[in-house]
């Protein structure tokens, strides 16, 4: 009795692993025109030195892949008719990384990019740009966390310096804390202040 419970339950740790791998696309044939590929996991090279590795699925990548680009960047993650859409991540050769969710080929949604020299934006995307609400931090330590606008810390918001303390609190445009826009002298920005402005 005691045998035939271990080989039930054996057998019941094998089927997930089974049905896993009864889900993998097949690999999409070889010497065969990737137009042609669909519902296949494959690897094509594109005359302009595109790579991508990953799901197909009628003729273009559709779901998990990896695609490198000729200037260097990477892509990983999900796409859908060729572009990433999804959850990916994109990898410059000069180490900034953008990850979060794609739509149609940009940032839409949350997401994090990252730069080597500490500078780092976690929030809202909208095209591409920073829209929303988010938190930046920038290379000198300072932190603004508030709203921005089509790229811009644009709206409500309040920088710390990197002891915690606070910078400056209320409306930012364009960049810079609205107060400082308003007298000639130093511009204010959420990562510290531009001395020497003659306007």
């Amino acid at each position: 009795m005691r045998a035939f419970f271990i080989g039930v339950v054996a057998v019941a740790m094998l089927l997930p692993v089974a049905v896993v791998a009864q889900d993998a696309p097949p690999p999409c044939p070889r010497a065969s025109d990737p137009a042609t590929w669909s519902n296949c996991v494959g690897e094509f090279v594109w005359p302009n030195g595109r790579k991508h590795a990953g799901e197909w699925k009628k003729g273009k990548p559709n779901g998990r892949g990896t695609s490198i680009y000729p200037n260097g960047d990477k892509f990983v993650g999900e796409f859908k008719d060729g572009i990433a859409h999804g959850k990916a991540t994109l990898f410059r050769p000069d180490g900034e990384v953008f990850e979060g969710e794609y739509r149609d080929g940009a940032l839409n949604g949350q997401g994090t990019h990252t730069f080597p020299n500490g500078f780092k934006y976690v929030g809202e995307w909208k095209d591409n740009k920073m829209h929303g609400k988010g938190v930046m931090t920038c290379h000198s330590g300072n932190k603004y966390v508030g709203e921005f606008k089509r790229g811009n810390v644009d709206g409500r918001g309040i920088a710390y310096r990197p002891d915690g303390s606070i910078f400056r609190s209320g409306t930012w445009e364009a960049d810079m804390f609205s107060e400082s826009l308003k007298n000639k002298g130093t511009l204010v920005t959420p990562c510290g202040e531009i001395p020497g402005n003659d306007r």
